[in-house]
C-alpha cells in the first residue's frame, strides 16, 4: 500500500478532480512485464435475479430479523455484481490490454470471468482469452475489483469525503488502494496513460495499423457504440432490480403494518393467526375452506367462517325404585365461533391479502374453527 501511495502523490496533483469513469485499482509486475488494472466505476451492474433475491427476502423475514437489519442481512446472503476491468500490459510480445467482464458472488467471495477480450498492437487484432468460474477471489487485483463491485459503499464514502475536502485530494480513496484516473473511451487511452504516468522508463510499443484514419475513427465509434449499448442493457437491468427493491420495500412496509395490527389482539388470537400475516385469498381459502359468507366492507373483502360444535354430554342418576332422576351432570362445552378475515391489496404480492381479523363466540378457538377446515 505504501508503494501505491507514493506513486500516486505526484500524479494526483496533475489531475483534475473526480471527472473520471476509470479508476486505477492495482499495479504489479516488474519491468518489462508490469501491469496496471483499471476498473470502470460507472458501469457496475447488479446481476441479482429478482426472484432469487425475493426468496432470500422471505427467508430473512421468516428469521425474525429486526426490520432495520433486513437489507444488510439480504446482502450478506445474496449479492451478485458485474465489474468491467482493463488489464493493461507492458509486455510487447502479447496483447497490450485485456478487457475483462467479472461476475462476483459477493457472499461466496468467488468470481466468474464472463468475457476476456485480448487486444493486440496491430490493427486492433483481438482474440478471446480464458473464461469460466466460479473461482475463489485470491489475487490482490481481484480483491480490489471485488471491492469495486461488492463494497461500493466503502469507495463511494471515500469519494464523498475527498470531494468535501476540496482540491485534488483523493487521500481517502488512495487508502483503499485506488484512485480515479481517466475518462477514456478506447483501449489505447489506458495504454498511453500507463506509459505516460507509471512506465516512463519502459519501451512503449507503438500501435500500428494499415487502416486509414477513417477506418481507425470508425473502429473508435464502434467501441463507443458498444459501450453505449452495454450501458443501455445495464440500465435496463438496474431499472429491473430497482423495481424489485422497491417491491421489497413495499412488502416490508406492508408486513410491518399488518404485524402491528395483529399485535393489538389478545395473545391467544395473535398466536392463532400470526402465521397467516399477509396470506393471499387463495391461500386462506385453501387453508380454511370455502367461507360461509363473503362481503365488501370499507374497501375490504371480508371472508366469514362459522362453526359450532356441541361437545356437551349429560349424565343422569336414576332412582331404581321410583324411576325418578335424582341427579344430573353435564360435561363438555358448547363451542360457537365466527372468524372474519379482512383482505386488501398491499405489498409486493398481487391480489388481496390478509390485513386484519376478528374472532369471537362462545369458547372460540382454533380447534373449533379447525373442525370445519379441509384436511
Amino acid at each position: 500500500m505504501k508503494k501505491f501511495v507514493l506513486i500516486t502523490v505526484g500524479l494526483l496533483s496533475a489531475l483534475p478532480s473526480f471527472a473520471y469513469t476509470w479508476a486505477v485499482i492495482h499495479m504489479d509486475g516488474e519491468r518489462p512485464n508490469r501491469m496496471v488494472y483499471f476498473a470502470n466505476m460507472d458501469i457496475i451492474a447488479s446481476r441479482d435475479d429478482p426472484m432469487e433475491r425475493f426468496e432470500v427476502f422471505k427467508k430473512v423475514q421468516a428469521q425474525k430479523v429486526p426490520y432495520d437489519q433486513w437489507d444488510a442481512r439480504i446482502e450478506a446472503m445474496y449479492k451478485r455484481r458485474e465489474v468491467q476491468v482493463y488489464q493493461v500490459l507492458e509486455n510487447p510480445d502479447g496483447p497490450f490490454v485485456r478487457d475483462l467482464t467479472l461476475l462476483f458472488d459477493c457472499p461466496a467471495n468467488t468470481v466468474t470471468v464472463r468475457s476476456n477480450l485480448q487486444v493486440y498492437h496491430h490493427n486492433g487484432r483481438n482474440d478471446h482469452g480464458p473464461t469460466g468460474g466460479p473461482h475463489p477471489v485470491a489475487s490482490a487485483w481481484l480483491k480490489q475489483a471485488r471491492r469495486v463491485g461488492c463494497e461500493e459503499a466503502s469507495w463511494q464514502t471515500a469519494v464523498k469525503a475527498d470531494r468535501a475536502r476540496g482540491g485534488n485530494s483523493q487521500a481517502e480513496l488512495v487508502k483503499l488502494g485506488m484512485f480515479l484516473a481517466l475518462d477514456g473511451v478506447v483501449y489505447w487511452e489506458h495504454y498511453d496513460f500507463a506509459f505516460g504516468k507509471f512506465w516512463k522508463d519502459g519501451a512503449q510499443r507503438q500501435l500500428s495499423s494499415d487502416k486509414s484514419p477513417e477506418q481507425v475513427e470508425q473502429l473508435r465509434k464502434e467501441i463507443i457504440a458498444k459501450n453505449e449499448q452495454a450501458g443501455k442493457s445495464i440500465g435496463a437491468t438496474v431499472a429491473k432490480v430497482e423495481a424489485q427493491i422497491q417491491g421489497e420495500d413495499a412488502e416490508r412496509a406492508f408486513i410491518n403494518a399488518v404485524t402491528a395490527t395483529f399485535a393489538k389482539k389478545s395473545d391467544i388470537k395473535r398466536r392463532t393467526m400470526s402465521p397467516q400475516v399477509g396470506w393471499t385469498e387463495s391461500e386462506l381459502v385453501a387453508f380454511w375452506g370455502v367461507p360461509q359468507q363473503v362481503s365488501e366492507l370499507a374497501g375490504a373483502r371480508v371472508l366469514v367462517y362459522r362453526n359450532e360444535s356441541d361437545e356437551r354430554q349429560t349424565q343422569n342418576t336414576v332412582d331404581m325404585r321410583s324411576g325418578q332422576v335424582v341427579n344430573s351432570s353435564t360435561t363438555g362445552q358448547l363451542r360457537k365461533c365466527e372468524l372474519s378475515l379482512f383482505l386488501k391489496p398491499g405489498g409486493k404480492v398481487p391480489g388481496l391479502r390478509l390485513v386484519d381479523f376478528n374472532m369471537g363466540g362462545e369458547n372460540c378457538n382454533i380447534d373449533t374453527l379447525g373442525k370445519n377446515r379441509p384436511k
